[in-house]
């Protein structure tokens, strides 16, 4: 299975795409984003109100663990080696917003977020990255709708690469602008893939 997950901060277009491709190639498999479901799921509106409660490490120790639904060495249902496996966020994403809001009661849970976030990288073949700054930011109720702030977290992203010492072949960066465009790019790229 080719597993590809996208990257970036809110507001960058990840989802939009992310549905896009869904209409053309319904053959693929899709995971979408779970901080919106599950939050609701447990009984919270939103992401932030966990994070008030418990603290931005555990809210990211939960997102990032759970990747493991498709986790080829541990599921047997998804493999399937003629298959390609399209996720709307991905641990990058998780740990830039983590560096974005981590506080020190944080640090006691980071080498463990770490090294967790590190396993479920490994698992993706390719990382498409979403730039900010061309669509216009556009609030989502889950984060603050402010361009410095999706800046930051853009950034946070960007050294998330970097700590995880992600290599450049493994991170792709869109170049297209509009929907459409963007989700024929990605699956461009991904039908390359070997």
């Amino acid at each position: 299975m080719k597993e590809i997950a996208f990257i970036g901060a809110h507001g960058t277009g990840k989802t939009s795409v992310f549905e896009e491709i869904k209409k053309i190639k319904p053959e693929w498999s899709y995971f979408g984003e779970m901080a919106r479901v599950k939050s609701k799921s447990f009984g919270y509106d939103n992401p932030w109100e966990i994070e008030k409660e418990v603290g931005e490490a555990v809210l990211d120790v939960m997102l990032v663990s759970h990747f493991g639904i498709i986790d080829q060495s541990t599921n047997p249902f998804i493999r399937n080696n003629d298959q390609v496996l399209i996720a709307d966020r991905s641990p990058v994403d998780y740990f830039g917003y983590y560096l974005t809001e981590r506080n020190k009661d944080d640090f006691k849970l980071e080498n463990f977020l770490k090294k967790i976030t590190q396993y479920y990288i490994n698992q993706f073949d390719l990382f498409v990255y979403f730039p900010v700054g061309v669509i216009p930011l556009i609030g989502d109720e889950m984060r603050p709708s402010d361009v410095e702030y999706q800046n930051k977290v853009d950034t946070n992203i960007l050294e998330t690469i970097d700590i995880f010492d992600i290599p450049k072949e493994r991170v792709y960066k869109l170049s297209s602008i509009k929907i459409s465009e963007r989700a024929e790019e990605v699956i461009k790229i991904v039908e390359s893939i070997k």
